[in-house]
């Protein structure tokens, strides 16, 4: 697993939205009167089911305006409560002497200002978030993902960031293990800012547990958004109501390296299910399964309504239709009803590495009828347009963009560092196939 270091660094790179936006750096400093108001129950529903798009613009010589490039991750949310969809930003920040072998990050809130004569304007602001624990520090290193949910409970949208720094490439020379943690930025109706607090702390080296990716969502049913987290096993952290969580000891689920989790109640039966990457098969890992198989991408972990609230011992696995390539992570969901059957589809975001130690995203499309998800990506893309492309992007989602009528699958804040990307950052349904194309 050396290598997905690497390539999960480069997964989100700061840009603008399409080709119809424009950057603006100099934002103005005033606040919204109206606080964001938290609007679904997960964190999934939150970032997928609105009509954002913070998507990746072309770059060097392509009509891009703006060259910015960053590592982070990103959500949507409506900072002012005006109908426009913002973005809450994570990016990584520079080096600091006075924390040893860590890295600071930064977050920003990209604010969609409206239109303007066709062009929508974006403006970044800082003013408005504290990156300063009640301890008097900052939080340190960088954030694997962004996700959201009222956690405090009192109606407005707050935000969680699960930290993971791998062995070997944020500090050259450290080899003491990975590293992480989980923060929230809670949201104070009184100043109208964001404050970091600390729900899991930041360990250096030799956190074994630490937190690639996690989800929030109410699993035990008590109203209060919990948090899903993990990378070598997934545990539970159960809102107490009061700003503090209760971490359970028993795992979710357990399978080598896990580099994303969701949850979503994709069957519909009033549960939330666990939708997670499975890397159980690496020779590195171990926890190996013996009867992993290298192009089973992911599982699903359905809810249940008694703890530990997910069946672990029933998963579903996710199997891609390319066998010849060997899937290390499964970075990201987009859960829709595709074909419009009223039963909730899946599509997959992948990376891997191919026999030359390259590295490929590839997406898959997982068709569900009657709860019984069947891989029909063959039919769905147009020839093999989906595999094997170099795309700094793990975020997808599904949405009718240009109100056609159909979705489109969006490659959500990326930049474009290869010649192959240039001139799409999407697929569009085009004679029944999804189709790269630049929206």
């Amino acid at each position: 697993m050396k290598r997905l270091p690497f390539y999960l660094s480069l997964l989100i790179l700061l840009t603008c939205a399409k080709d119809s936006t424009k950057e603006v750096i100099n934002a103005s400093n005033d606040i919204p009167e109206l606080s964001p108001i938290s609007q679904y129950k997960t964190s999934f529903q939150n970032h997928e089911w609105n009509d954002g798009w913070y998507g990746h613009r072309e770059l060097y010589g392509n009509g891009g305006t703006s060259t910015a490039q960053t590592m982070g991750s990103m959500t949507y949310f409506d900072y002012g409560n005006d109908g426009d969809q913002d973005v809450f930003f994570h990016a990584q920040s520079e080096f600091h002497d006075d924390v040893p072998n860590s890295q600071f990050f930064q977050t920003f809130i990209i604010e969609n200002k409206g239109t303007v004569g066709g062009v929508t304007q974006w403006a970044r602001r800082k003013d408005v978030i504290s990156e300063i624990l009640p301890n008097g520090q900052r939080i340190p290193s960088g954030g694997r993902k962004i996700t959201q949910g009222d956690i405090d409970n009192d109606g407005d949208t707050d935000f969680v960031i699960f930290i993971s720094d791998d062995a070997g490439y944020y500090f050259e020379g450290r080899n003491d293990g990975p590293a992480g943690g989980i923060y929230a930025f809670i949201y104070d109706e009184t100043s109208k800012r964001y404050f970091p607090i600390e729900i899991e702390p930041y360990q250096a080296g030799g956190n074994q547990w630490f937190y690639h990716g996690g989800t929030l969502g109410d699993v035990n049913g008590d109203g209060l958004i919990d948090i899903i987290a993990g990378t070598v096993e997934i545990r539970l952290w159960i809102n107490q109501g009061d700003l503090s969580f209760q971490k359970e000891t028993p795992f979710i689920y357990e399978n080598g390296f896990i580099c994303s989790s969701t949850v979503f109640d994709i069957n519909q039966d009033g549960y939330l299910d666990l939708i997670t990457s499975n890397s159980g098969g690496n020779s590195n890992n171990v926890n190996a399964d013996p009867d992993y198989r290298w192009n089973d991408i992911g599982v699903i972990v359905y809810g249940k309504p008694e703890y530990p609230y997910f069946d672990s011992d029933n998963p579903v696995t996710l199997t891609s239709i390319e066998e010849s390539q060997n899937y290390d992570c499964m970075f990201d969901v987009s859960v829709t009803d595709w074909d419009n059957d009223g039963d909730y589809d899946l599509f997959t975001s992948t990376y891997g590495v191919d026999s030359n130690d390259s590295m490929y995203f590839s997406i898959n499309y997982f068709q569900n009828n009657d709860n019984i998800l069947t891989n029909k990506t063959e039919e769905l893309f147009e020839g093999n347009q989906n595999e094997g492309f170099a795309n700094n992007s793990g975020l997808i989602k599904s949405w009718d963009i240009d109100n056609d009528g159909n979705k489109e699958l969006l490659i959500e804040a990326s930049s474009d560092w290869y010649s192959t990307q240039q001139g799409w950052n999407s697929f569009k349904l085009i004679n029944g196939k999804l189709t790269r194309t630049k929206l």
